[in-house]
């Protein structure tokens, strides 16, 4: 099995006195993780954890200081995170099913490898 990981962030923050009293900051970062682990059977698609994941999030703040008194500061943040993730399956754009013979198995819009035996409806005889 072999694992691949590329990551990429940067953050940014900025710092401003308004005046004596009063100072701001704002901060913007963003990363992207990018993580592909191979299948442990050469053949077919296996493993736990295999394909490739994503997850690229996005994220502000800012802040504004005020010092009122010798004894009183007030202190305002505010900021956001928003985030991409996803995950692809191994081999998900080739109909293995169809290839291995499985009838039904794939839809035209579907690829990789059906899960038999997992928590599907029940089938009734006819």
């Amino acid at each position: 099995m072999n694992q691949i990981e590329n990551w990429n962030d940067f953050d940014v923050r900025v710092d401003y006195v308004l005046d004596q009293k009063n100072s701001l900051f704002g901060r913007l970062s963003h990363g992207e993780a990018d993580q592909t682990e191979s299948t442990i059977l050469s053949t077919l698609p296996s493993g736990f954890g295999s394909g490739t994941n994503f997850n690229h999030p996005w994220g502000a703040s800012i802040g504004l200081t005020s010092t009122l008194s010798q004894t009183m500061v007030n202190e305002f943040r505010g900021g956001f995170v928003r985030t991409t993730y996803g995950y692809t399956p191994p081999d998900n754009d080739v109909p293995l099913c169809t290839q291995l013979g499985i009838v039904n198995c794939n839809t035209p819009l579907l690829g990789g490898i059906a899960l038999i035996g997992g928590n599907g409806p029940p089938r009734v005889a006819p």
